[in-house]
């Protein structure tokens, strides 16, 4: 079964979620009640909703939405005192059955942007990554990005000449399927922003060559590329970016984001899934 998790802010939000994840047979569109304002009300949540996705299951795929994503054939799961509906099956859920929910997973505080962007405030953005085995930790820096950008999103995709000396190299997806994956989240969260996708092969990619771009979105393991990437940019006589910096999912600065969700973890499990096959 296909859900979307209506979620209140608050208390709430946990225990509602936790219903959700325990009826998900299949997808999971987790849509926030009120629409952020602010880059920062949007991080307060997507990290925590991803996180406690991930430790529940992590197999499980998860989306956290801030419009409606009208995929047809889901369930709706809503807490009984939203006043807010939407043409889907409904599961009303009341205090009484939360008071039964126990969800025993705990998050770490989501970590703030370092530049408290408004929906839609740049005119053009851009973003960059390898986007292997499309992940939480990728959909976070994609969703953000979508939500910052008005008109046209630039989005580069490592190119296969930059990935040889990966890890697991050989279960690395082609670059067409990451592509396709990133494409189809985009319009999953927004399917009126238009998106540029450009092959990176060096480290700045169209950030270099596009001068026309007001903010560049990153996670916060990456902000020594967005430094080097307006020195660059500067030595060209191209506006400096504006630089916004969102949560590493599951990463944490201090021991160098040692514990992040990452694809090297994912294509390991893949390698690894092959091997027994293979025996």
């Amino acid at each position: 079964m296909n859900i979307i998790v209506l979620l209140p802010e608050g208390e709430v939000l946990e225990k509602i979620l936790y219903v959700a994840l325990k009826r998900c047979q299949g997808r999971l569109f987790a849509l926030l009640e009120q629409k952020p304002a602010t880059l920062n009300q949007l991080n307060e949540y997507m990290p925590k909703i991803y996180e406690i996705a991930y430790r529940y299951n992590e197999d499980l795929d998860v989306n956290v939405v801030y419009q409606d994503p009208h995929i047809p054939g889901c369930t709706l799961i809503k807490h009984s005192s939203s006043v807010r509906n939407l043409d889907y099956p409904t599961i009303t859920v009341l205090d009484s059955d939360l008071d039964l929910v126990e969800p025993h997973i705990s998050t770490n505080s989501a970590i703030s942007t370092t530049v408290n962007s408004s929906y839609q405030q740049y005119q053009v953005s851009a973003v960059g990554g390898t986007f292997d085995h499309l992940h939480s930790g990728h959909k976070m820096l994609l969703t953000a990005s979508v939500f910052v950008t008005a008109r046209l999103l630039i989005i580069g995709v490592t190119g296969p000449e930059l990935l040889k000396n990966k890890k697991y190299a050989e279960c690395l997806e082609s670059y067409e399927t990451r592509v396709k994956k990133v494409e189809a989240f985009i319009k999953l969260i927004d399917p009126n922003l238009q998106i540029e996708i450009h092959q990176i092969n060096d480290i700045c990619g169209p950030t270099a060559s596009v001068k026309d771009i007001d903010a560049l979105v990153l996670s916060s393991e990456s902000v020594k590329g967005g430094q080097y990437i307006n020195k660059v940019r500067m030595e060209k006589g191209f506006p400096e970016l504006e630089v916004v910096q969102i949560a590493t999912l599951g990463g944490d600065e201090a021991d160098g984001f040692q514990n992040k969700l990452s694809s090297t973890q994912l294509r390991k499990m893949d390698y690894e899934r092959r091997q027994v096959s293979q025996h």
